[in-house]
């Protein structure tokens, strides 16, 4: 790994367009590996590319458009092809369940 770049998390934060928190919290729940390196967190460049190219496996702490529903639909049915059908079972069932909530919602405030 000698030479290989490392990010901070103000590095991560920066690329994804989230609080420095949301990527302290990723690597928590285990979303965003992070290396020590003596006291200091690290991050590979690449982590933090995979979670740009695959959002929904962020979390969404913000009501969805109807807009955000479908492309999160459309970066699942892509996954699923990059992974194989049945790879995304758990996390799958919850996002679904949150873009039929999100939709539902959308529907009822338009409706008024």
């Amino acid at each position: 790994m000698a030479g290989e770049a490392w990010w901070t998390a103000d590095d991560v934060a920066r690329h994804l367009r989230v609080s420095r928190m949301t990527v302290y919290r990723w690597t928590k729940s285990g979303r965003l590996p992070a290396y020590r390196i003596g006291r200091l967190r690290r991050y590979r460049p690449e982590d933090a590319e995979r979670l740009g190219r695959h959002p929904q496996l962020l979390e969404a702490r913000r009501p969805l458009s109807l807009e955000a529903v479908a492309a999160m639909r459309v970066a699942r049915e892509a996954l699923e092809r990059e992974l194989g059908p049945g790879v995304l079972t758990e996390d799958s069932v919850d996002i679904k369940r949150r873009m039929n909530r999100e939709q539902e919602a959308e529907l009822g405030r338009g409706a008024h």
